[in-house]
């Protein structure tokens, strides 16, 4: 009776509501949606319906049967909120230790959670990762990047968002060996492990046009591994001053478009043959932190 209750209170909020956010970059990953949003306002200010104080930190929100998820950081620890998403009651918290890390920046919260078959994936910048059921907020099961899988965090903290695709979830360790990783997403069991090149701050992501194919931009560049596997396909060398590869790379197909700030500057790819082979290079394109968007033709940043 209580599983009949759930399911139809859960089909309830997905018909009242619109096409669900569920990750990072949305369900597209490209940072786009499909629904009609409103832009003429006439001068006035949209009315706020409800605000939550969630605490310092850089987390999205995203948004999944109705609740809304964000992760904040106050009181020596992050915070994950799961909201009503139409009236913004708090329906439950999820809390664990972790450092400010405010490194040249306030610190807080890194990592956007992810949501996925009624369960939410979250990543802490020091590198612990719970597996916490959706709807009632507890521990499914936890990992660490760096005690149980010799990561190495980057200077700034882990910041992509978990992937999690075809029953896995897929994370930058920034281990030696083993710096792609893919766990399980019912059970938290390695799958795989591959590369060998330090963590950047991007979130991965599965080639449109390939999706046996993930995305992955580390503090060395560019590598496409296999989704099954984790085997490592093909590298393109894209290092910044300071190590940060932090906005996505913006898929085009059989092309790919990588950004950089920090006197790095962009790059466009072709992928069709072997190596990635350098359609054209520009230090005035600059993307330190926010990723591209791309729409008809011109990529918006």
């Amino acid at each position: 009776m209580k599983f009949i209750v759930l399911f139809f209170f859960l089909l309830l909020r997905a018909l009242m509501l619109g096409v669900d956010w569920p990750n990072f970059g949305g369900p597209s990953h490209n940072h786009q949606t499909k629904e009609s949003i409103r832009l003429n306002w006439d001068d006035s200010n949209p009315e706020i319906l409800w605000k939550i104080n969630v605490g310092l930190g850089y987390s999205s929100v995203i948004e999944a049967m109705g609740m809304a998820y964000n992760q904040g950081y106050k009181n020596n620890q992050n915070t994950l909120f799961c909201v009503d998403a139409e009236n913004g009651t708090i329906l439950w918290t999820f809390s664990y230790k972790s450092i400010l890390g405010d490194k040249y920046f306030q610190g807080g919260s890194r990592s956007t959670p992810s949501f996925y078959d009624q369960k939410i994936y979250l990543l802490g910048h020091e590198g612990p990762l719970f597996c916490l059921d959706a709807i009632t907020g507890e521990i499914i099961w936890q990992k660490h990047l760096v005690d149980d899988y010799g990561g190495h965090c980057p200077t700034w903290g882990y910041a992509g968002a978990p992937m999690v695709v075809n029953g896995r979830v897929v994370l930058q360790t920034g281990a030696e060996d083993g710096s792609l990783l893919a766990l399980d997403a019912q059970t938290g069991n390695k799958m795989w492990s591959a590369g060998s090149s330090e963590a950047g701050y991007s979130t991965p992501f599965l080639r449109k046009l390939y999706p046996s194919e993930i995305v992955v931009f580390n503090q060395s560049g560019l590598s496409i591994h296999d989704v099954a596997t984790g085997k490592e396909k093909l590298t393109y060398g894209h290092r910044t001053r300071y190590e940060v590869n932090a906005a996505q790379p913006l898929d085009l197909g059989n092309q790919l478009l990588v950004a950089s700030g920090y006197g790095k500057g962009a790059a466009l790819l072709e992928l069709e043959s072997g190596q990635p082979q350098v359609r054209w290079e520009s230090d005035s394109v600059a993307c330190q932190m926010a990723s591209l968007v791309f729409l008809d033709g011109y990529a918006y940043g």
